[in-house]
């Protein structure tokens, strides 16, 4: 039997998602290096999700340099755990 993976969508990222591990397939819409680690929006379709990549036990220095130079609209796969911004305000706008 052949393994198939299961991606979550985009845009069935939401609240009820919060700790889970999902897996996603989008495009790399953007990409921003922040200190030791880098900052990557995915898009699928209309909408975007923020992903954060820092060093880890799971994540090497060379995986954070590669995520650095991925150019705009590169095909990617992205898996992680769904947080909520610790913000009492909610997000009103983000670049």
């Amino acid at each position: 039997m052949r393994f198939e993976k299961i991606y979550t969508k985009v845009k069935d990222i939401n609240a009820s998602k919060i700790g889970e591990t999902v897996l996603l397939r989008g495009r790399c819409h953007n990409t921003r290096p922040q200190g030791g680690g880098v900052f990557v929006v995915v898009r699928e379709e209309l909408y975007t999700v923020q992903s954060l990549m820092f060093k880890s036990e799971t994540i090497s220095p060379q995986m954070i340099k590669f995520a650095k130079a991925m150019t705009n609209e590169s095909i990617i796969e992205v898996k992680g755990k769904v947080k909520a911004p610790a913000v009492e305000e909610g997000i009103k706008s983000c670049t």
